[in-house]
């Protein structure tokens, strides 16, 4: 088991019981509630120190917590126990029911808002658009590009007449316009070694196997490894390079990720490249829910038929550009 997956994990469980039993001790406040101890983790503890009427504590073991109020227990003492004495100003028990209520819930209703807020600021965000020039990666010989006679290096000048600014965004033009009409087809301007050529790509995206085979050109390199993946577990790392996939040697990212789609076996070999030195990998495919995949999408990813890139990885489209994320 890989120890920094672990660390991961546990760092991660420790964030979400923080943001929970943070929603009761914030809740306590308003209400004039005095929280006696506030602690993250169980067991022995490593540090304690007190602020005011709050003792904060973090304890040996990362994988609890708990919001302490005087006079009660949020983490379950009995009625009796918490009734042996009139409760007084300040305690839980003081408080009126409503206010008692609205302690309890706070700590999930912070776990959701918490996810509101993260979503909020990734959207606002959002994807960094990359400025390189439209120039194809590997295109696919049966897909629809291919088919139209594209091949990798192309430089796409314009899409029905109107100037390609950026692939990653006017590549949803071409998808717009074929789901709409397949019979219509979308023409192309081309440029390949100095020559401009003019070409049509049609066909139905809508159809199982449809593969519009129209991707950007970027190096094997990858970005990041998400957790729980088998990319992850087999111990690749960020700005490691894919040099081949099955023995077959990859130039560019639509490459790697065609060869791991379109492999007859689930299992991988990879060879890497890593600081200067080489090294085999090999991993399992397993079913993400679309189709059977080792990681996560890259950047430029979109999660609809005719893309056959994006069903080869797990997470969504956020991330950092360049490079591109593991497949």
């Amino acid at each position: 088991m890989n120890p920094w997956l672990v660390l991961e994990v546990i760092l991660a469980f420790s964030f979400m019981i923080a943001i929970h039993e943070g929603g009761h001790f914030l809740a306590c406040r308003l209400f004039g509630v005095r929280v006696e101890r506030f602690a993250i983790g169980f067991g022995p503890t490593l540090w304690a120190k007190k602020f005011g009427d709050t003792e904060y504590a973090l304890l040996a073991i990362p994988l609890g917590g708990y919001c302490k109020p005087a006079g009660g227990d949020l983490s379950g003492e009995t009625a009796d126990k918490m009734y042996e004495a009139p409760p007084e100003p300040g305690e839980f028990l003081y408080a009126s029911w409503w206010k008692r209520v609205i302690i309890f819930l706070a700590g999930p209703g912070m776990n959701y808002l918490s996810a509101f807020v993260i979503m909020f600021f990734i959207l606002v965000v959002g994807e960094q658009i990359p400025v390189e020039k439209p120039i194809l990666g590997y295109v696919p010989p049966q897909s629809l590009a291919g088919q139209a006679g594209l091949q990798k290096n192309d430089q796409l000048l314009k899409i029905d007449g109107q100037d390609v600014k950026n692939l990653f965004t006017d590549e949803d033009t071409i998808y717009d316009k074929l789901t709409k009409d397949p019979n219509q087809g979308v023409a192309l301007t081309v440029q390949r070694d100095g020559k401009t050529f003019d070409t049509v790509v049609k066909g139905d995206l809508k159809k199982e196997g449809a593969d519009l085979g129209i991707s950007s050109l970027s190096p094997p390199v990858i970005g990041s490894v998400p957790l729980m993946t088998p990319a992850r577990k087999a111990g690749l790392q960020a700005g490691d390079t894919v040099l081949s996939v099955n023995g077959k040697t990859v130039s560019d990212w639509s490459e790697l990720a065609y060869s791991i789609h379109g492999s007859v076996k689930d299992e991988i070999d990879l060879m890497i490249s890593r600081d200067g030195k080489s090294y085999p990998v090999t991993l399992t495919r397993i079913y993400n829910g679309l189709n059977k995949a080792i990681g996560r999408w890259k950047l430029s990813a979109r999660p609809r038929p005719g893309h056959r890139n994006s069903p080869l990885f797990f997470s969504g489209p956020f991330g950092n550009w360049p490079p591109a994320k593991f497949p």
